[in-house]
């Protein structure tokens, strides 16, 4: 303020109001200091707003990622049959995983059905009742879809590429692949999302 006074004083003559001048300077300061204040306000305004909208976008691509999870009954791919009844969970890094947690016929010959087939002996003797199947799948939300994981076959001990969709609301298209998806080596099994665990 001081600087603008001193600034114009050398253009006032004897007959100019100083004091009008002042009053001018400092209405001007005034005016500025408010348009400043107000450009902040509207600044914080949009950060406001730009955050909320984050937030939100963020929160609605958590909850369409977290779709996934739940029980899922699959069937025999050839008699229609149910078979088996998968969770799907969230791991602790944020992929996507899943294991068996109830079969049709959980026994053979008295005893509980094992991982006969796996291509790793050692494994083998593990029960076919809590047996991770699905592993590191993460959400892409572009293409609405999970993928990147692996799934495997209890029934020929083979581990796949894996992509899962839905299809409708309770339905998983369940894709395992060789090789590189577009190459069409695929196989696709549909899995029913249930309320509950089965008992």
């Amino acid at each position: 303020m001081r600087f603008l006074i001193s600034h114009f004083s050398k253009y006032l003559t004897k007959s100019t109001n100083e004091s009008l001048l002042v009053l001018y300077l400092r209405i001007v300061e005034t005016i500025i200091l408010k348009i400043l204040t107000l450009n902040q306000i509207i600044m914080k305004f949009k950060l406001v707003v730009f955050s909320l909208f984050l937030t939100f976008t963020m929160s609605i691509l958590a909850q369409n990622a977290d779709k996934i999870i739940g029980y899922y009954l699959t069937v025999d791919e050839k008699t229609g049959a149910e078979k088996s009844q998968v969770q799907i969970s969230k791991s602790q890094n944020g992929t996507y995983i899943g294991k068996i947690v109830w079969l049709k016929e959980p026994n053979r010959n008295g005893a509980p059905k094992l991982d006969d087939y796996n291509t790793e002996k050692n494994l083998r003797s593990r029960p076919l009742l809590g047996l991770p199947l699905i592993r590191d799948f993460v959400y892409n939300a572009g293409d609405n879809e999970w993928k990147d994981g692996s799934i495997y076959n209890p029934s020929n001990g083979k581990i796949y590429h894996c992509i899962i969709k839905f299809e409708g609301n309770n339905k998983l298209k369940v894709t395992g692949y060789v090789g590189a998806a577009w190459m069409g080596l695929n196989k696709t099994a549909t899995w029913t999302k249930e309320a509950a665990l089965r008992k």
